[in-house]
């Protein structure tokens, strides 16, 4: 079992090294997720994505702020894809 130290530095690890997300808006009240690239900020206290002004989750987010941002490891084939490392984070 991890220690909490351990935890959070694999998931900073993850998050460092990993250059795409699934960035999830609300469209019309309805859940909308696409593929975006990001860049956390230094301390993960801002999370930067890359969205371009005439795609649908920059509109949705024009309209409501709330979002999420999944980040998971490359799929490497693995038999059991359950231990990806992977996190979700609400913004």
């Amino acid at each position: 079992m991890n220690t909490e130290s351990e935890t959070l530095t694999a998931l900073a690890r993850l998050i460092r090294t990993q250059r795409i997300a699934h960035l999830a808006t609300l469209r019309q009240g309805a859940p909308m997720a696409s593929m975006t690239l990001y860049l956390p900020d230094e301390g993960f206290t801002a999370f930067h994505v890359h969205v371009s002004r005439l795609a649908w989750h920059t509109q949705d987010m024009a309209q409501d702020g709330r979002v999420a941002l999944s980040i998971a490891e490359t799929d490497d084939g693995r038999s059991d894809p359950f231990t990806f490392k992977r996190i979700s984070i609400r913004g």
